[in-house]
C-alpha cells in the first residue's frame, strides 16, 4: 500500500488507486502508469495516467512520442505536455514551454541553474567571479564566498582572492578560497555562520563535524555513517539514537525511518523528530523527512545550508 499522502518511498514506484489509500505499482516504461512528476524512462512519453513508448501516439495530446516528447508540444514555444517538457534544460511556465538555465533565463526544476550560474528569486544569474553570487557556495579563482561579500548582507557572495573577508577581524584576507582569520576549526564562524570543509559553527566558533560523536556537518551530512539524535553523526552499525530509530544502515540512513520520503525518526519523544540521511529534514506537517539545504530548499538542522546561507527558514 502507499504510504500517508499517496507516497510510494521505492524508486521506479507509484501511487494508483486501490485498496485503503491506494497501492504502489512500478512506473515510468511504456504501458505503465507516469512516475511523480509525470515523468517517464527510455523514451516513453507521460500522456495523462500511462507512458507511451517512443514513436506511439500521445492520444489527446496530438503527435506521436519522440524521445520523451509528444510532437507539437513539450519544445521551447510549445503547449505543454501534460505539464510537462522535453529535455532538462525547458521547464513548464503558466502551461506553455521555455528553456531555463542560462543566463537571466528562469531557473530549471529544483531550482537548478547551468554551469556558471546561480538560481537567484527563481532567475539563473552569473556566478563565482568576485561580487557575483557564489555557485553553490564556492567562486572561482581562489576567491571566498561570504555573506555580503564581506560580512554584511544576506546573500552569499564572492570576495577575490586578496581581498578582505571583513568581520572585525585583522589579517582576514582571502587567499586560495578560505579567509585566513575565519571558518577553519577552532577560529571564529565567517559571516553567515559560515565554516569549511569538516567544520561547522557552533557558538560563534568552528568546531570539527562529520566523525562518529562529533556534531553534523552542514546540510546534515557526515564523513561516514548517518546523522542521527541530536544532530550528532553515528557509525554504521551503531543505534542512531531515540524511539525505534533501529540502527544506521550501510546506505547512510537509519533502518527504519530517516531517509528521503521516509517517516522522521523519533527522538527522546514523539515531538522530537530528525531525519538521518544526508541532505535531509523533518518537514513536521507530514512527519516526512525531504531535501534540504540546496538553493530554494528549506534549511538543514542547525540552519545549515549546502549552497547559499540560511534565511526565512529557506536556503
Amino acid at each position: 500500500p502507499c504510504c500517508d499522502g499517496r507516497v510510494c518511498t521505492t524508486a521506479g514506484a507509484a501511487c494508483v488507486p486501490g485498496g485503503i489509500g491506494g497501492n504502489c505499482v512500478a512506473c515510468g516504461s511504456a504501458g505503465q502508469p507516469c512516475c511523480p512528476g509525470s515523468t517517464c524512462s527510455g523514451g516513453a512519453c507521460c500522456t495523462g495516467p500511462t507512458c507511451v513508448a517512443s514513436g506511439g501516439s500521445c492520444g489527446a495530446i496530438g503527435g506521436a512520442c519522440s524521445n520523451g516528447a509528444c510532437a507539437g508540444c513539450g519544445a521551447p514555444g510549445q503547449p505543454c505536455c501534460n505539464n510537462t517538457c522535453a529535455g532538462p534544460t525547458t521547464i513548464c511556465q503558466r502551461n506553455g514551454c521555455q528553456s531555463c538555465g542560462g543566463s537571466n533565463q528562469v531557473c530549471c526544476a529544483n531550482n537548478s541553474c547551468g554551469t556558471g550560474f546561480e538560481c537567484q528569486n527563481n532567475a539563473c544569474q552569473p556566478c563565482g567571479n568576485a561580487g557575483q553570487p557564489c555557485c553553490a557556495g564556492a567562486c572561482n579563482k581562489g576567491g571566498c564566498c561570504l555573506v555580503g561579500g564581506n560580512g554584511m548582507g544576506n546573500d552569499a557572495i564572492c570576495v577575490a582572492e586578496g581581498g578582505q573577508c571583513g568581520g572585525n577581524l585583522p589579517n582576514n584576507a582571502c587567499a586560495a578560497g578560505k579567509c585566513a582569520g575565519c571558518g577553519s576549526v577552532g577560529q571564529p564562524c565567517c559571516a553567515g555562520r559560515r565554516c569549511y570543509a569538516s567544520a561547522t559553527c557552533n557558538g560563534n566558533t568552528c568546531q570539527a563535524c562529520g566523525g562518529p560523536g562529533q556534531p553534523c556537518c552542514p546540510g546534515s551530512t557526515c564523513a561516514t555513517g548517518c546523522c542521527g539524535l541530536g544532530n550528532l553523526c553515528v557509525a554504521s552499525g551503531s543505534p542512531c539514537g531515540g524511539i525505534k530509530s533501529g540502527t544506521c544502515g550501510s546506505a547512510g540512513a537509519c533502518e527504519v525511518c530517516g531517509a528521503l520520503g521516509d517517516p522522521c525518526c523519533i527522538g527522546r519523544d514523539m515531538g522530537d523528530l530528525y531525519c538521518s540521511q544526508a541532505g535531509a529534514v523533518c518537514n513536521r506537517q507530514t512527519s516526512r523527512c525531504q531535501a534540504c539545504g540546496q538553493s530554494g530548499e528549506p534549511c538543514c538542522p542547525g540552519d545549515s545550508c549546502k549552497s547559499g546561507v540560511c534565511r526565512n527558514g529557506r536556503c
